[in-house]
């Protein structure tokens, strides 16, 4: 089983190296990278520029926003070794645990059930929500309990590593593409049936 940080697009080149096969395809390079050879370290989840939090921010979340420089209304989230961050309005604040922790261990599926049932853990969800940048410790607290970015003004490691982390969000934004919608075309069913509406090119 592949405990390191795996993304989708890996498979492909990972499969042609087992293979002994060119990791290119005609003149174009893979995105993913051949994990026989090199791990990966990090994955950017999203960066979705449409999807902003518009309520009022805490002093925390202003005063890393103006340290980062990264617009963290923005919802986007991204993973670097172990340290998860997510900037943005919460969605579901539901947890799935993966499916390596169905197998006993110290998270073991009835453990996790039953802390997902209890009083505790729904108040501590709510609690652990508040703020639009949340840091989680991925492999000491798999819960996602504790929301280390709400912490750092008291230690100065999750402070760095917020930052930095917020500052690897930003420059992968520099990068990223403008996001276009095409206009919405104003046609309607006739008679209940979508019918072809462009004149034959």
């Amino acid at each position: 089983m592949e405990e390191n940080i795996v993304h989708v697009s890996d498979w492909l080149p990972t499969l042609l190296g087992y293979c002994g096969c060119k990791k290119n395809i005609g003149l174009r390079k893979l995105d993913g990278r051949d994990l026989n050879i090199s791990k990966r370290t990090e994955i950017l989840h999203n960066i979705d520029p449409m999807n902003k939090f518009t309520g009022p921010i805490d002093f925390i979340d202003w005063n890393l926003k103006q340290e980062s420089g990264f617009n963290i209304r923005v919802a986007a989230g991204y993973r670097n070794g172990k340290y998860k961050i997510i900037t943005g309005k919460v969605k579901n604040s539901e947890w799935t645990y993966p499916p390596e922790l169905k197998q006993g261990g110290r998270f073991g599926r009835k453990r996790i059930i039953r802390i997902r049932r209890a009083k505790v853990y729904r108040r501590h969800r709510a609690r652990n929500t508040d703020g639009i940048v949340r840091l989680y410790d991925t492999e000491n607290d798999p819960l996602e309990f504790i929301n280390l970015a709400r912490s750092t003004e008291k230690d100065l490691k999750y402070r760095f590593i917020t930052l930095m982390m917020l500052k690897r969000l930003k420059s992968f934004n520099a990068t990223a593409v403008p996001v276009r919608y095409p206009p919405i075309d104003d046609v309607k069913p006739v008679d209940g049936f979508w019918l072809p509406w462009r004149d034959e090119l």
